[in-house]
């Protein structure tokens, strides 16, 4: 019975992949009991909380970037140091992620151990890749609004 549930979860991994933490360990297949659960509850519990900062501070370096390079009066150095401010924010964000996995890892059994490495990786693929030739121009366009319209004629006017 105990493999028929590994192999359930196995079988539902590239769905799972994608899932958050609390989705993949508070599945029932899993398996925690109560002690674990809690702990990990309380792992997860702190970790969003540290996110929300981690995040904002992630958002305000971008747009202090993005807002400076529009206006155009600062110095490349500036920028530069803007930059690097950016991907402090961005490993920061990577760095909080991992700790919480360990920490979660720490709760687990090596049974769960296991299986939880196989059901979220490390370092899951990134919502902003795109996976096949990047589409631009006039193909773009077609693909989210349609052909355009008849030449002299506007979508609006009928």
């Amino acid at each position: 019975m105990h493999h028929l549930r590994i192999l359930t979860l196995l079988l539902l991994a590239g769905s799972l992949q994608a899932a958050g933490l609390r989705t993949v360990l508070m599945d029932p297949a899993f398996d925690l009991d109560s002690e674990q659960r809690v702990r990990v509850e309380n792992l997860l519990e702190e970790h969003e909380l540290e996110l929300i900062d981690l995040r904002a501070s992630r958002v305000r370096a971008e747009l202090a970037l993005q807002q400076a390079v529009r206006k155009g009066e600062e110095s490349i150095s500036r920028l530069e140091k803007r930059v690097d401010e950016v991907a402090e924010a961005r490993a920061s964000l990577e760095k909080k992620r991992l700790r919480t996995r360990m920490e979660v890892r720490k709760v687990l059994s090596k049974e769960q151990r296991e299986l939880f490495d196989r059901l979220q990786p490390a370092h899951p693929p990134r919502a902003g890749l795109r996976k096949g030739p990047r589409v631009q121009g006039p193909q773009c366009h077609a693909r989210l609004h349609g052909p355009p319209p008849a030449k002299g004629r506007h979508r609006g006017l009928r």
